[in-house]
């Protein structure tokens, strides 16, 4: 937030996460039932070259309350042992 502070995460995020293993949220609609689980993907991204990616956002934090907010995405580089993080985004939600 403007402050600087994290958002919190929605039950959904921990539950991927594996912070939260009693009750495991399942999404509605069109979607699947979710599977706890991960992969392993692999992707050489040269300089200046753009690997595009996609999250729906208000799945993982809550951001319900208007403000203005700041977002960077991270990964880590196994090869480094160094994060590699994205452009930021600032995001306003209004009321």
């Amino acid at each position: 937030d403007e402050q600087g502070n994290k958002l919190p995460e929605t039950t959904y995020y921990q539950a991927v996460r594996g912070k939260q293993k009693d009750e495991v949220p399942q999404p509605v609609g069109k979607f699947s039932p979710i599977t706890i689980g991960g992969s392993i993907l692999s992707k050489t991204v040269q300089p200046g070259e753009i690997f595009p990616d996609g999250m729906i956002l208000n799945k993982l934090i809550d951001i319900t309350c208007p403000g203005r907010y700041t977002i960077i995405v991270r990964r880590l580089d196994e090869a480094t042992k160094s994060y590699v993080g994205s452009n930021t985004i600032t995001l306003t939600v209004t009321k």
